[in-house]
């Protein structure tokens, strides 16, 4: 009887899985040939995960450069449910930037990047169309115009001074002096003074959290890997941390924004900030579509991202910088050069000294 039992829940054991096993199959030739999807080549996804341990094995980059290797410039994988095109030439690169702008410009953004550009409004994300257009225009004719540009050289001529005081006054009393924390201050206070219009006492929690948002939006997500799982929606801390730096950022802006206008209200300032141009084209209303406040702190924000990406810049440098035999032959190199300069006009670099 107990053999009996047995081969009757061997046999539905069987059928379960081959019924399993059926499905997949039917599911991956419904994908493989359904008409109009011509993926380039790419190494076989697994079930549910896809493609994600051909880049766990080593760094993203590397993986993929092995994998380009394998597979060609232009590549098709499967991480979790994202299909994922990965272009690894320069000439592919230019075919996609370049000569097929327009078609690629309208791609999807992930969740995590949805939440932090607030539904993909400001100036780094709005999908391709109207306000994209009149987000660039005024991009290129108001904020970065060389007119506009050229106004703020009195801020970093002015920071740069403030900069040089500050080593001045360290080395008279022999202190040690941290040159890379002094260039971050001096990139804080030029980029907030060019955004905003003047440094206030708030500006160190802002950068931390554009920090914050910057190591968000980079990286592998698991909620950007899996979008329609709610599982993963609920267990992924992404989603929360996000909306919870959004919600900080925001509420920073709001009082930035009242107390500018207050000062502005006030006749105080003088040099015309990112953020008064702003200001003004919302008071003017001459756009297609009225520019609110919901836009003006994402563009706020993203004029003052390149201090939070700089801090990532600055962990690969030193990633990359680290000491190897080609470090030391760079560093020995560059050294040589240096010191036959000096030879040649000591005055000049009579502040070079070597810290080995």
């Amino acid at each position: 009887m107990e053999e009996l039992i047995s081969s009757y829940f061997f046999v539905i054991i069987s059928l379960f899985i081959s019924f399993l096993l059926s499905i997949l199959l039917l599911k991956l030739k419904a994908t493989a040939t359904k008409p109009g999807l011509r993926l380039p080549p790419g190494p076989w996804p697994l079930p549910i995960i896809g493609n994600i341990h051909n880049l766990m094995l080593s760094l993203p980059h590397q993986a993929l450069r092995k994998l380009s290797l394998q597979y060609g410039p232009i590549m098709h994988l499967q991480l979790g449910e994202t299909q994922t095109v990965v272009i690894t030439s320069p000439e592919a690169a230019k075919e996609i930037m370049k000569a097929h702008d327009i078609t690629f410009a309208a791609r999807n953004i992930s969740t995590t990047v949805d939440i932090l550009s607030r539904g993909g409004r400001g100036l780094m994300f709005p999908p391709y169309g109207e306000y994209w257009r009149q987000m660039r225009k005024i991009c290129i004719i108001e904020l970065l115009n060389l007119k506009r540009v050229q106004s703020f050289g009195i801020i970093r001529e002015q920071e740069i001074k403030n900069l040089i005081r500050s080593i001045s006054s360290l080395s008279s009393i022999n202190e040690p002096i941290n040159l890379q924390d002094q260039l971050d201050v001096l990139m804080n206070d030029i980029t907030v003074r060019t955004v905003i219009g003047r440094k206030y006492s708030g500006q160190d929690l802002f950068l931390k959290e554009l920090k914050k948002l910057a190591e968000l939006s980079a990286g592998f997500n698991l909620i950007d890997l899996f979008p329609s799982s709610r599982t993963v929606s609920i267990l992924s801390r992404v989603p929360r941390e996000a909306k919870r730096t959004i919600e900080t950022i925001t509420e920073i802006m709001n009082g930035i924004i009242e107390e500018h206008m207050a000062r502005k209200a006030c006749g105080k300032g003088d040099i015309e900030s990112l953020l008064d141009v702003l200001l003004r084209i919302k008071e003017e209303d001459a756009l297609q579509f009225s520019l609110t406040m919901d836009d003006i702190k994402p563009v706020i924000s993203a004029t003052s991202r390149p201090i939070a990406f700089a801090h990532h810049w600055k962990l690969t440098l030193s990633h990359w910088l680290s000491p190897t035999p080609c470090h030391t032959k760079l560093v020995a190199t560059i050294w040589t050069v240096v010191a036959t300069s000096a030879r040649r006009d000591p005055n000049r670099h009579s502040l070079i000294h070597r810290s080995n």
